[in-house]
Parts: structure tokens; sequence; C-alpha cells
């Protein structure tokens, strides 16, 4: 295209341009709203494709990339059993000696039929319970008032990390912040200075603030709830639930996780999942005698083995003597 050599025509044909990037601009915006689609559907998939029991709630047995054996196994060769060998299944018998029916019963408590519901044993002393209550901030759980609540500050690392690795300065920044508070508590088991306070609320704000500017807002469906990222989620409940997440900052009774109320019900879970369930309730109250037993004596600073023996042998426990 030769240029004219007179203002004129420049200015003419300046004018033309002018007017065809304004006719091309609302197609160039669907464009650019497309991309922006997109890419924030590829971050999704890539954030559930990265997930793993680091940065969710996903146990590790779910972790996609695991440690190699140390040999690996003969090509060709086959998992289980091999030809010939005898299997020592336990198999059911055609006609059993006793059979006992259980029927569902109404719990005292909350009124409920057990097993209604997946977690309704669980939350069953929850309507009465009035201490402090650790948790996921799952929102049923603020449901009970009658209790105190915090959040689990695991849980909230757990979601930082994705949020970092998704390249998220200010999941960062709030990351750095919890274990800055973490180390500040004596891991947990105190409470920062009542001086302090303030400046932790403010930096706090401050995060909160960061983590609006980054986060993109809602984005409105043809019809439901706005759409919101991980991110979005995070940050809403973080507001919302301010006290809650430094609750193990500016309380001394209340820990900064609920892992050891996880490892409590953990051995009577594997018990649960290696036998099937317990054969009679006697049993299953035997069971979680002894490991109440057990689980407090290791929350003392004593041996779970000598107390035992020595209850066994009918003397006296050594931490009750110690502690008068």
């Amino acid at each position: 295209m030769e240029l004219p050599n007179d203002i004129a025509s420049c200015h003419r044909i300046i004018l033309e341009l002018v007017s065809f990037v304004d006719g091309i601009k609302p197609q160039l915006q669907g464009y650019a709203q497309k991309v922006e689609q997109l890419e924030s559907r590829m971050k999704e998939l890539e954030a559930q494709l990265h997930q793993n029991s680091r940065n969710s709630n996903y146990p590790s047995s779910m972790d996609k990339f695991k440690p190699r054996p140390a040999f690996p196994r003969l090509k060709g060769g086959k998992i289980g059993g091999k030809s010939g060998h005898e299997g020592g299944t336990l198999k059911m018998v055609p006609a059993p000696d006793v059979v006992k029916t259980h029927t569902p019963e109404v719990c005292a408590r909350c009124g409920q039929i057990h097993g209604a519901a997946a977690h309704q044993t669980d939350i069953s002393i929850l309507p009465s319970f009035q201490n402090w209550a650790v948790h996921d901030c799952w929102s049923t759980y603020f449901n009970f008032a009658g209790c105190q609540h915090a959040v689990c500050g695991a849980h909230l690392l757990r979601e930082f990390t994705a949020l970092i690795e998704s390249g998220s300065k200010w999941a960062l920044n709030f990351h750095a912040f919890l274990l800055d508070l973490y180390e500040r508590s004596d891991k947990g088991k105190a409470a920062i200075q009542t001086k302090e306070r303030p400046k932790v609320l403010r930096k706090y704000q401050q995060l909160l603030q960061q983590g609006d500017k980054e986060e993109p807002p809602p984005t409105q469906k043809s019809r439901g709830k706005p759409k919101k990222t991980k991110g979005r989620n995070l940050f809403d409940r973080l507001t919302k639930h301010q006290n809650t997440v430094l609750a193990f900052a500016f309380h001394a009774k209340v820990p900064f996780t609920n892992k050891q109320a996880e490892r409590d019900i953990r051995p009577t879970k594997t018990k649960m999942k290696v036998s099937g369930c317990f054969r009679t309730q006697y049993g299953a109250e035997i069971y979680a005698r002894i490991q109440s037993f057990i689980s407090t004596v290791r929350k003392i600073q004593f041996n779970p083995f000598n107390e035992l023996y020595t209850v066994l042998s009918g003397g006296i426990p050594e931490y009750r003597v110690a502690g008068g």
C-alpha cells in the first residue's frame, strides 16, 4: 500500500483505520473473555491434577506419585497369590452356630437413629458439648452454639499450599503468617501476649485485603449461586471466621490442629476396618476403655505398657501416684 503525500489523505486513512478498529472491538472483547474463561478452567483442572495429601484433604494412599520399590518387579509378573498357593481367606460358613440381629437404636442425646448418616455418631455429642471444638470449618459445625469454635490450622495450611502451587502470593504470605503465630504461641500450647494482639489483627486484615485484590470476583451463572474460585472461597471463610482462625494464638487451651483427636480415633477406625465391626457391645466398650486409658497416659508423658502392667497386676498406676 502506497501512502499518500498530503496531510488530508493521511487523516482520511487514519479515520478509516479507527473506524475499522471500533467495528471489531466487540469481537475482540468476546475473544478476550473467552481466553480468560479458558485460562480459568485450565487452572482449575491443573489444581485438581496436582491435589495430594500435602495440599488437600486427600489421604496419602491417594497420592499419584509414590516411592518406587527398591527392586523393580519382574516384567510379566502378576500381583497376588501365585498358582499352587493355598489361600487363607476367612469364608462365611453356611450354617453359623448363632445368629444375632442388631437393630438401629435411637441416640439419647441427639434423638436420631445411629447410622442414618455417615457422621451421625461423630456429631451426636455436640449439642451438649460446652468446650472448644477444633474442626475443619465445615459450616454445619457452626450451627452448634453451645460450644466455642476453632479452625484446624493444618487444614488451612494445606489449602494455602494448594494455592501457593498455583502462584498465589497472598496465600504464601498468609501461610507464613500462620506458621509465625504457631511458633510465637509455643507451637499452639500458649497464648501470645495481649499487647501483641492488635498488631496480629492488623496483619490479618492486611492479608485479607491482598487476597481480595488477587482473587477474581465471583462470576454470575445463568442460574444458581455465582461461581467462585477455591481461593475466593477460602478468602470468604477467613473473613467470616477470623476469631476461630486465631483462637489457637489467643487462647492457651486451644491447640493449633485437631490432629490429636484424629490420632485418638484412628486405632478404633483401624480396628473396625480390619475386623469389620465389634462382635458385641460389651467388647466394644472394653476396647474403648482400654484405648482411652492408653491415650490419656501418653498425653501425660507416662509409659502405657508399664501403666497397663501395673493396673493388671493390681497395683496403683504411676500417674496416679505422681498426681497425688
